[in-house]
């Protein structure tokens, strides 16, 4: 069986940005904070963005399982939140906001989870199929005792 690991409370945590950002984001964190409520093994919330590039308060939809010690949800923001060349964050609200996926592992001896993310940047069509051009960081919280 199982162990439970409770979800139920409020997570401190920082996201990074992959490479694929560029050498000023590469590895910059994000700190943010997940409300959380569970249900047997699933979780629904909210998340704020509150320290680092980008952030700005927006609350952002959570919603994920757990089975064990690996954990999965995905993040969606109300709005598409765009990086510009100064490395400021645009609100696009004429565009959907991307589901931002996250995985990972709890860690019993530190209690924290971590892993990484990934969010679909954009898709271009040719006549051989369609390419996904992917975003990707790495992740980490612990829950507030």
């Amino acid at each position: 069986m199982d162990s439970y690991i409770n979800l139920t409370g409020t997570w401190n945590g920082y996201f990074s940005f992959g490479r694929e950002y560029g050498k000023e984001l590469q590895a910059e964190k994000v700190k943010f904070m997940l409300f959380l409520s569970q249900k047997n093994f699933k979780f629904e919330g909210t998340s704020v963005d509150y320290e680092g590039v980008g952030s700005d308060f927006q609350k952002a939809s959570i919603k994920g399982f757990i089975k064990g010690n690996f954990i999965s949800f995905i993040k969606q923001y109300p709005v598409f939140l765009q990086f510009d060349e100064k490395n400021n964050v645009t609100e696009i609200e004429s565009k959907p906001s991307p589901e931002i996926h996250y995985t990972g592992h709890y860690d019993e001896r530190t209690k924290t989870f971590s892993g990484n993310w990934e969010m679909v940047e954009k898709i271009e069509s040719d006549p051989f199929g369609d390419m996904e051009y992917l975003n990707t960081g790495a992740w980490e919280m612990k829950k507030e005792e």
